[in-house]
């Protein structure tokens, strides 16, 4: 069977294609070059299954694949800067004709583009050239490894979605459970009165349900009636007495020293198609449920409903980062500059030494598409973040993210930051320190997930964050300095989740979000919403229009009663709703 990612990367390019195909006019003399560039890509897709079966025996074919991954990544990110300059010019003369309201104007504005804009297209043009070069080398390749074309070829389809594992209907191992069980309780023959066995150990492969079968005795209730306090220990293959030893000190303490990985986005790199029908999020989730189904992930941990972290199977890790081969990396940093040898890595976790700062000079890593940093207190300085962003322009995803008191962020992000095109997802979740978001922000139009949660010292959101047109999550829940949601957020009609979202009930001025300013944002599923003022102006809250959101809880602030909320707003019915009285609450309801 063909690699589902190969085939699921290259029809995401392909998709792109098709989808620019009638703006390629603003790209002078690249016609021929698209439509070649199409043929080429059907040409590999049709041996891409008789490539991917001969690579385990044929270092030569696994070399071609390689060559072709690297060429498709350059291709991806040469069609997405295309396609967004294409939009931005679009957008752009929409804007200048709705403000003059004449459309002479449109035609002059769309006719008089400065040169910058111009030299970037040309730019732009000729990248897409160059890999046009490079895939036509590849295709003229495949004839020289016998590659066999094979027709009908289509992307694997998705199974039927499944709900979680219930661990309480597992069959197969009550008759070790019990022996476990006895032996931890008295109950066994073997074992002394008053002398209880102090270790048990379960041995035997990876996958076959050893962490399962611990976790059917350790959730058990005659184990918690028994034991006055049970702690769960995540031990590595690395085995250290001491770390093992402070974490169930910690665990008893009840202090913050979980395992856990948390779960908040995908990497958005576009493997979950693109069914105009269907959310991403709603295809994010089912494929999230067929792997949790399947023991991919496991030990989920709730919070009113809503899975907020879980861990990994060890094997499944090991098999992940098997498949990742070069472009994945994790990495300790102790010094100042940092580098890589390796052009195709595209996927780095840096672990900052406790004493250092985050690197203020990077080199070798232009192609980085994922950084995810687990640093020290104010490791993040302006001068490394600089550095990363002016650096690394082809980054799709930022996760600077911290556990509530452990600030790794200064109080600003640079304005380089503005520079990034693919960026679409960025986490500055528990930044306490960070007091302002540079305008430049919003110049990031691809962006879709802006994570603010815990930023306890964000006065405002940038003025002009009504250009995020693309922004499906927005999520400041826990900003407790916020003090309104400027106007323009009623722009951003791609939203589907806002947490901590801030909404004024006694009036629709021009300055500030109001519930009114709701009725804009028919897209929005989940909500978490904080609505400030002393009375309601129920008339203007009517026009919100919840028909669509799925999910609606409300932090009141102010003179404004829950029965004034519910009448104004009139939630409809089958939505789960809800008022909290804690602004770190997240948009999801049990029912």
């Amino acid at each position: 069977m063909a690699d589902a990612i190969l085939f699921l990367f290259l029809d995401q390019v392909k998709t792109i294609i098709d989808k620019a195909k009638k703006e390629v006019k603003l790209l002078v003399g690249v016609e021929e070059e698209v439509e070649k560039l199409e043929r080429n890509l059907d040409l590999v897709l049709s041996v891409l299954a008789d490539a991917e079966e001969k690579k385990t025996t044929d270092q030569l074919v696994k070399k071609w694949l390689d060559r072709l991954k690297e060429a498709a990544y350059d291709m991806e990110d040469a069609l997405d800067e295309w396609k967004t300059r294409v939009e931005l010019e679009v957008k752009g003369a929409e804007i200048a004709a709705n403000r003059q309201g004449k459309v002479p104007l449109l035609c002059n504005f769309l006719s008089c583009f400065s040169f910058r804009r111009l030299s970037s297209r040309h730019e732009v043009a000729v990248n897409i050239k160059e890999i046009n070069r490079r895939i036509d080398e590849i295709v003229k390749e495949k004839d020289k490894y016998q590659l066999e074309s094979r027709k009908n070829i289509e992307l694997p389809k998705r199974p039927e979605s499944s709900s979680f594992v219930d661990v309480s209907k597992l069959c197969g191992r009550d008759g070790v459970k019990r022996e476990i069980l006895s032996y931890l309780l008295g109950g066994n023959s073997e074992v002394e009165a008053g002398k209880l066995i102090q270790t048990i150990s379960i041995v035997g492969m990876g996958g076959l349900g050893k962490t399962t079968l611990a976790q059917l005795v350790c959730n058990h209730p005659d184990v918690k009636q028994h034991f006055e306090s049970v702690v769960w220990v995540c031990v590595s293959d690395s085995f250290d007495e001491k770390r093992v030893a402070k974490a169930i000190i910690q665990g008893l303490e009840n202090l913050s020293g979980s395992a856990a990985y948390g779960l908040e986005s995908d990497p958005l790199e576009g493997f979950l198609g693109s069914n105009p029908n269907v959310d991403l999020e709603s295809v994010g989730q089912e494929y999230f449920s067929i792997l949790a189904a399947h023991s991919f992930f496991q030990d989920f941990d709730f919070c009113d409903g809503l899975i907020y972290q879980f861990k990994m199977h060890d094997v499944v890790h090991d098999f992940g980062k098997y498949l990742a081969e070069d472009e994945f990396a994790m990495e300790l940093v102790g010094f100042d500059h940092w580098s890589t040898n390796s052009a195709k890595q595209r996927h780095l976790v840096v672990m900052v030494d406790k004493r250092m700062t985050f690197p203020t000079s990077i080199s070798g890593a232009e192609k980085l598409r994922t950084v995810v940093t687990y640093t020290g207190e104010d490791a993040l300085t302006p001068n490394a973040l600089r550095s990363l962003f002016n650096h690394c322009r082809r980054l799709r995803l930022l996760d600077f993210r911290m556990p509530v008191g452990r600030n790794h962020l200064c109080n600003e992000v640079p304005e380089e930051i503005g520079k990034l095109m693919h960026l679409r997802y960025i986490n500055l979740a528990g930044s306490e320190k960070l007091g302002r978001l540079p305008e430049t922000l919003c110049n990031i139009f691809n962006l879709e997930c802006l994570v603010l949660a815990g930023c306890q010292n964000l006065k405002h959101l940038p003025d002009s964050i009504g250009k995020l047109l693309n922004l499906r999550s927005l999520l400041t829940n826990g900003c407790s300095a916020l003090t309104h949601y400027p106007k323009d957020i009623r722009k951003l009609t791609s939203l589907r989740i806002v947490g901590g979202i801030i909404a004024r009930a006694d009036r629709n001025d021009d300055k500030e979000f109001s519930l009114a300013d709701l009725g804009n944002l028919k897209h929005l599923r989940r909500v978490g919403m904080k609505v400030v003022g002393n009375s309601i102006d129920k008339e203007e809250a009517r026009k919100a229009e919840l028909q669509n959101v799925e999910e609606l809880l409300i932090y009141l602030v102010g003179g404004v009663e829950e029965s004034d909320i519910i009448e104004a707003l009139h939630p409809p019915s089958g939505i789960r709703f809800g008022f909290s009285d804690d602004y770190w609450f997240f948009p999801r309801i049990s029912e």
